[in-house]
């Protein structure tokens, strides 16, 4: 089996010549997967974004813990409890853990900065410092979002991305990300700063992490330091992985606030340039991971990722036997569909399809062909009719029988309310009409435009999971359905012509 998606270790440090830097980038750059696209010009991470960053107070609860957070978004204005801009949306979702005692103000900058770059970001103030609760923590912040999403009565309601999620966070905090990210596959990236190791151990865990790892170090760190801490994170983990070292950064100077340097006197680099390339490697990585925007990725492994001031290592991969361009999924009401490309194929036979309902446990529900030996770019796409909450896979499958799994994909449940087909029909007919939902379908009544009923019907319990409509011949004109179920009451327009 030959392979064409190569992985690729990349290092450049500050002590190069700058012949040889040019050289080694060169050579580098040639040997970069086609995944990684590159977007000329792309603008730099770290700058403002065009969105101006609105944010609020509100209440998380897990269990019996009470988490008081800061919550930012796109904003029509800057300010708190400012209107969330919908043009835009959805938005993706970012949950950020503060340092040992510290508090979420001492980070505002962050959370400002990626509003204004279009994610939503909610930053708790954790009540404790056990670690393993603390990563709970972050993802119910990321499942309080999903929820307020969905929820008609939430000011987020329709603008967010309920699909795409990452984590970051300092010190402390940056290690319960690691840790949430390994504990749900449904975290696209994690980009901590100066993460601290945890109890329990988030370098045992790193091999568990689906998404992109991004960390992000200070050579100069008293408290966290590179060779304990980020180094053996970065080395467990499982690509795409990268670890920006910023030279003369040290563990305080990423904070907003200058009152706990005295805790790390070390390091040279300025608060402003520690923020300003924090910002750019954390953006580039949700940037790329999350959204799926080149730039990022040109910024995270491309030719915009080296630094003068920062060591950098990197990892893409894994290594499969196509070259892989883009692979997304998308839910449209009852269908998930996840599409794909390749850049060139050899000796690929086609991928089979898996799908999970517990990201653990994974069958078998489909598959595609593969065009075989191929050097032209193709495209694939596979449909599964599915409702519920999932996580679908895909394997590539080798004319000699050998395989390679891609990532894992998320596809969030369907919204409660049901799907009617179909909406409209020739009149004079016997109609059937197809519900599908989750719920049990109770009772339906037809109205007319007049508002006088034209059928109604109570349906025996063993109809109640049907979801079959039966609708007499009925005159031209439009009609309004109004279903019972038994977690609410819906109501849809119908049309007979």
């Amino acid at each position: 089996m030959r392979v064409h998606f190569a992985m690729l270790l990349y290092s450049v440090t500050t002590v190069d010549t700058a012949m040889f830097r040019t050289l080694y980038l060169l050579i580098c750059l040639c040997l970069l997967p086609p995944v990684i696209a590159e977007a000329q010009p792309c603008p730099t991470p770290d700058a403002a974004g065009p969105f101006a960053a609105g944010w609020q107070a509100v209440t998380v609860q897990r269990g019996g813990r009470t988490l008081n957070c800061r919550l930012f978004y796109p904003a029509q204005s800057a300010g708190q409890n400012t209107t969330v801009l919908t043009n835009g949306a959805p938005y993706p979702m970012i949950a950020f853990g503060h340092g040992f005692f510290m508090q979420t103000s001492y980070y505002t900058s962050y959370y400002e900065h990626l509003a204004s770059r279009g994610y939503i970001v909610i930053a708790p103030q954790f009540p404790d410092t056990q670690h393993g609760e603390l990563a709970l923590d972050l993802l119910a912040c990321i499942e309080y979002l999903r929820q307020s999403g969905i929820s008609s009565s939430h000011f987020l309601f329709g603008v967010v991305d309920t699909a795409k999620a990452g984590l970051s966070g300092h010190s402390m905090g940056g290690g319960a990300s690691l840790l949430a990210a390994s504990y749900d596959s449904r975290i696209l990236a994690v980009a901590p700063m100066c993460p601290a190791e945890t109890t329990p151990s988030c370098i045992n865990r790193m091999d568990q992490i689906s998404g992109g790892v991004c960390i992000i170090a200070g050579s100069a760190d008293g408290i966290t330091s590179v060779a304990v801490h980020q180094q053996p994170m970065y080395r467990a983990a499982m690509p795409f992985k990268s670890l920006a070292v910023l030279q003369g950064g040290n563990h305080t100077r990423c904070m907003d606030v200058s009152a706990f340097d005295w805790t790390d006197p070390n390091g040279t680099m300025s608060r402003s340039q520690q923020q300003a390339l924090t910002r750019r490697y954390m953006t580039a990585a949700f940037d790329y991971h999350i959204k799926g925007d080149s730039c990022g990725g040109s910024f995270s492994y491309g030719s915009n990722a080296t630094h003068a001031d920062v060591q950098l290592s990197f990892v893409t991969g894994p290594a499969w036997p196509v070259e892989l361009g883009e692979l997304s999924i998308q839910r449209n009401g009852s269908d998930v569909r996840l599409r794909w490309t390749t850049e060139s194929e050899t000796e690929n036979f086609g991928f089979k399809v898996f799908r999970s309902f517990d990201a653990k446990h994974y069958e078998e529900i489909g598959f595609v062909f593969g065009a075989g030996s191929s050097l032209e770019r193709n495209s694939y796409a596979y449909i599964d009719r599915n409702r519920k909450e999932s996580w679908y896979r895909l394997r590539q499958i080798d004319f000699d029988g050998g395989s390679t799994d891609l990532p894992v994909l998320y596809a969030a449940p369907a919204p409660s309310t049901p799907d009617i087909y179909p909406t409209s029909f020739r009149s004079g007919t016997h109609v059937t009409l197809s519900i599908e939902s989750e719920a049990r379908l109770i009772e339906y009544t037809l109205f007319g435009l007049d508002g006088k009923r034209v059928a109604q019907t109570f349906l025996r319990p063993e109809e109640q999971h049907n979801g079959i409509v039966q609708l007499p011949p009925l005159s031209p004109g439009k009609y309004f359905l109004t279903l019972v179920l038994d977690r609410g009451m819906y109501t849809r327009s119908l049309l007979a012509f």
